[in-house]
């Protein structure tokens, strides 16, 4: 981190995640995780399947 807090990611890492323009950071306990913006919003806006619930009550959430 530098003075401002700021991360440098390496460029063979942003370019491999495809971190260009506005990214999403997400927070995990340990770990922050950065990812594409967009790829994230289109990620959210799939349809909840019933699979997903079942990954929940599997987990106790």
């Amino acid at each position: 981190m530098d003075g401002q807090g700021r991360l440098l990611i390496p460029q063979i890492l942003r370019e491999s995640a495809q971190l260009r323009g506005d990214v999403a950071v997400l927070g995990n306990l340990t770990y922050l995780e950065v990812r594409n913006l967009e790829a994230l919003d289109k990620e959210i806006k799939e349809p909840f399947t019933d699979e997903d619930t079942k990954t929940l009550v599997d987990l106790g959430i």
